[in-house]
């Protein structure tokens, strides 16, 4: 999870700002870090188990991999506002999870 918050912490800024997120110069990173991005929500899936047992931690990790590998495949498409919007939202997963009770 701590890999997660960096990579997310790393992005914020472009995030923040879309003339920033679409400028070419910082393409490169970007890409980059959303590629590591869907690799970390990958091992999220992979490895959710809660220590209550909770079955809704399986399917929000689910739904958290599928949102960031669709921004993958929107940057790759070229649709980077697309793609920025869907990295935007996907951190509710993360305080969906963090915050259950």
């Amino acid at each position: 999870m701590q890999s997660l918050a960096t990579v997310f912490a790393d992005l914020i800024p472009y995030l923040a700002n879309s003339k920033d997120f679409n400028d070419p110069q910082n393409a490169q990173k970007i890409d980059m870090n959303v590629r590591q991005l869907a690799e970390l929500s990958k091992q999220v899936h992979k490895n959710n188990a809660p220590p209550d047992s909770d079955p809704t931690v399986s399917m929000i990790a689910s739904q958290f991999e599928d949102e960031i590998v669709r921004s993958v495949e929107a940057l790759q498409l070229g649709h980077r506002e697309y793609a920025r919007h869907v990295i935007r939202n996907s951190t509710a997963y993360c305080i969906e999870c963090h915050t259950r009770s």
